[in-house]
């Protein structure tokens, strides 16, 4: 069971909360932090990054007259939820207007530039090279008794080499596939913790590099004629690769050996891992606003099959104004035979999420594994 400190909250590029925090005409002030051709993000003073669809100032002249952590001021107004595709992202906020308030003090300007925000590949802001984000400190990268990692010359953590490796190769050659999923959702007011089952979820999921569609779905057994979206209440995601390619991103995370432990009846590593707020590619989103927090957790590695099998991942601390869905997540993975291929790939997740006043609990198994082309001789081992 994951763990019931249920008020931390964790989410990964995927908003659950539509609408906004803003009435009509309304102003924010903060550091500019990213402008793309259709949106504008500027952090305020708690950490959450306002996010906003820009309506009246032009990009272009907007990234010619500013730049990466300039403190400015904006008008904005709410506007019903749209999709930007080359954003990634929602927006439930329009701008505008943005005014130039005062140039950034240099402690400023140094966490704009280490901010995942402003080093999106989209950013028009111009910005000089942020700094390598500083290691957690209680994290010593020492080996710890227990641990019989292969050992490198100069290599400061037992075995992270070949972890990273082994992450680097499997996310450059997981195949597209197609699933059956089974997610079973549970719901629990706030205090005291007791899980009810609220329905369980049957769709076929279809997996293209980093994107999950769902379809052919079945609601308590019954057919579902809506889209995958118009089910009420929380839903189960994918995003399994996206997990692990924004873990191990470089600058990321700060790893250490912790030692063994027995995972689906093999002897496997156990590498914890912190992340310092604005280091990761994976942000919360709630409302109008974007959040990139600490994360903290633990990744289940088989150094002989050269196989993550499970990450554990929770959140650090959250601005008191953030409302966000997800306390953490377990997810796991395993090998499939499809045919006369043998393929690691996701096989369970378990994900906690608030909303509403109430606590949800999913649960997601998947079977019958298959590439596009053929569903059959599928065993698990």
């Amino acid at each position: 069971m994951l763990s019931k400190a249920i008020l931390r909250v964790l989410f990964w590029a995927a908003p659950l909360f539509a609408g906004s925090a803003f009435a009509a005409n309304s102003d924010c002030s903060g550091a500019l932090e990213s402008v793309t051709h259709r949106g504008i993000f500027v952090r305020l003073g708690d950490g959450r990054i306002f996010a906003g669809l820009l309506r009246g100032p032009d990009p272009e002249m907007l990234a010619a007259k500013y730049r990466v952590g300039d403190q400015v001021k904006l008008q904005c107004a709410s506007i019903a939820a749209q999709y930007v595709a080359e954003d990634s992202f929602t927006f439930s906020s329009e701008v505008k207007r943005v005014e130039f308030v005062r140039a950034p003090s240099p402690e400023e300007m140094k966490t704009a530039l280490g901010s995942a925000a402003s080093r999106g590949a989209r950013n028009l802001l111009s910005r000089t090279a942020a700094g390598v984000a500083e290691p957690n400190p209680h994290l010593s990268g020492l080996s710890m008794p227990g641990a019989d990692a292969e050992v490198r010359p100069g290599e400061a953590v037992q075995g992270l080499d070949q972890l990273k490796a082994a992450v680097s190769s499997y996310l450059s050659t997981v195949p597209d596939f197609v699933t059956d999923e089974t997610a079973t959702v549970y719901s629990s007011a706030l205090a005291p913790v007791a899980w009810q089952k609220v329905r369980v979820l049957q769709p076929e999921v279809t997996f293209t590099g980093m994107r999950d569609t769902r379809q052919r779905l079945t609601v308590d057994g019954k057919v579902w004629n809506g889209d995958f979206a118009t089910v009420p209440g929380p839903h189960p995601t994918g995003g399994f690769g996206d997990r692990l390619r924004s873990l191990f991103a470089e600058g990321c995370a700060t790893f250490e050996l912790k030692g063994r432990t027995t995972e689906a009846s093999k002897s496997v590593l156990v590498y914890g891992f912190v992340t310092p707020p604005d280091a990761c590619p994976g942000f919360v989103i709630g409302d109008s606003y974007v959040f990139y927090p600490a994360y903290h957790g633990e990744v289940f590695f088989d150094p002989d099959d050269k196989a993550v099998l499970r990450v554990d991942i929770q959140t650090g601390a959250m601005p008191k104004a953030f409302r966000a869905p997800v306390v953490e997540e377990r997810i796991s993975w395993g090998f499939v035979t499809i045919g006369e291929g043998r393929h690691l790939l996701p096989v369970s997740a378990e994900r906690l999420k608030s909303e509403g006043g109430r606590v949800y609990l999913i649960r997601q198994e998947f079977r019958n594994h298959r590439h596009f082309e053929s569903s059959s001789n599928v065993t698990f081992q």
